[in-house]
């Protein structure tokens, strides 16, 4: 046989072993859902939604917001979304609208995680949708309010969603709602991920991570750099090196660059912390904590418990702002509930659909699960955002304004 018909021999005989191998493993359901450039390899509590995009045919990638639904489509995989949500040309949840802000209109932006994207509840449950409508009911103006929400988000990824695309649709209002995404812990922040532009990809690679192959191959890489580094499987060897996400300094940085960049457009801003009495306060940090006393290790440098209380108070009563913490808000409507003083024919509704788990879970009236409000959560949150949209001068002078005219 000559040399040529040998190298190509060989060349086929690999890439049927390849195809074959890559066949293998994905009837098994190879599950390496690895981001590698993350500089993860697989381990509890690190950045495990994060990893697991890269699977995500419904995403696209970039390296400031680092992922962001594809326009156009919607979102109905089974055992995934409870209901189909329908994704707009702007690759957001809800109604589409201009660029260019038309004359007359009172524009929200509804930036935050999950909840302002409203998990598991229908398009006309979530508080953007019924905020919109109550402002239609107060504002003398046509109200336009746009749904920016998108799961597993933090604060720094809607910082730069803010910078790098909502400036430019000039919105009169702006509601910044984030919290526990924030708090997780991660082997690198989200800042530091941005400074590396760990997600700024380019499609043939993100198609070679795809791969089952080359997700198996490059996991030997990964661990074989990270045990050089000292970090195993072991996790005396990773906790001391944890930190959060976006730690809660870096969030009101964040949140600071939001008001400077509502300041330039006149826009108003309504801080939400995102938090809930259905979590335990707190609970990734202590978890953390909870984790080093069991391997006998020192608890990351710095590491300090999250304050939501603190967060809401350092911006309150600042010009332009209101802010405003769901749990404490959470926890007086359930004792609403629970005494028959908020919407009796409701609670009994609910009650009568899931009584033993009401019982064991009060929260369970506001919520779906013990981290996404239901329809009346969601109710509760858009009041809330009303009331405080309505002491601000940027809706006194578009809204009432517009009403004695």
């Amino acid at each position: 046989m000559s040399r040529k018909k040998k190298a190509i021999f060989s060349t086929v005989t690999v890439l049927i072993i390849l195809a074959l191998s890559e066949g293998v493993l994905r009837v098994h359901d190879f599950g390496f859902y690895f981001n590698y450039s993350a500089d993860i390899i697989g381990m509890p509590l690190l950045d495990l939604y994060s990893i697991r995009r890269v699977q995500n045919r419904t995403v696209e990638f970039d390296r400031h917001v680092f992922w962001k639904f594809k326009p156009n489509q919607t979102l109905d995989i089974e055992g995934v979304y409870k209901k189909p949500v329908t994704i707009n040309s702007h690759g957001f949840r809800g109604p589409d609208w201009t660029d260019q802000k038309p004359a007359g209109v009172f524009r929200v932006a509804c930036l935050g995680d999950s909840t302002t994207f409203g998990w598991s509840v229908g398009e006309k449950e979530t508080y953007p949708y019924q905020l919109e409508r109550s402002l239609e009911k107060n504002c003398g103006a046509k109200v336009e309010v746009m749904n920016l929400g998108v799961t597993g988000y933090t604060s720094l990824q809607g910082r730069e969603l803010m910078r790098t695309r909502v400036i430019e649709w000039r919105p009169d209002l702006v509601v910044f709602a984030f919290g526990p995404n924030d708090r997780l812990p991660a082997l690198h922040s989200h800042e530091e991920h941005l400074e590396k532009g760990t997600w700024e990809k380019s499609s043939f690679a993100f198609t070679l991570e795809r791969l089952q192959v080359y997700k198996l191959i490059k996991s030997l890489a990964v661990y074989i750099k990270r045990r050089s580094e000292g970090i195993s499987l072991d996790p005396a060897t990773y906790i001391p090196r944890l930190k959060r996400k976006v730690d809660q300094a870096e969030f009101r940085d964040n949140v600071r660059k939001v008001k400077s960049l509502c300041d330039s457009t006149g826009a108003d801003l309504v801080l939400i912390h995102v938090d809930f009495p259905s979590l335990p306060e707190d609970h990734a940090g202590k978890e953390v904590i909870k984790k080093a006393r069991e391997h006998n290790v020192s608890p990351p440098a710095d590491w300090k418990e999250w304050d939501g209380t603190e967060v809401v108070r350092h911006f309150q009563g600042k010009p332009g702002v209101r802010a405003f913490d769901l749990r404490p808000l959470f926890k007086e409507r359930l004792k609403m509930v629970r005494s028959g003083e908020l919407g009796p024919e409701r609670a009994l509704k609910i009650r009568s659909q899931m009584p033993k788990l009401i019982e064991k879970g009060p929260w369970r009236y506001l919520m779906v699960d013990n981290g996404h409000p239901n329809k009346w959560g969601h109710e509760i949150i858009a009041r809330e955002i009303l009331e405080n949209a309505r002491t601000m001068e940027r809706y006194d002078e578009v809204c009432r304004k517009r009403s004695t005219q």
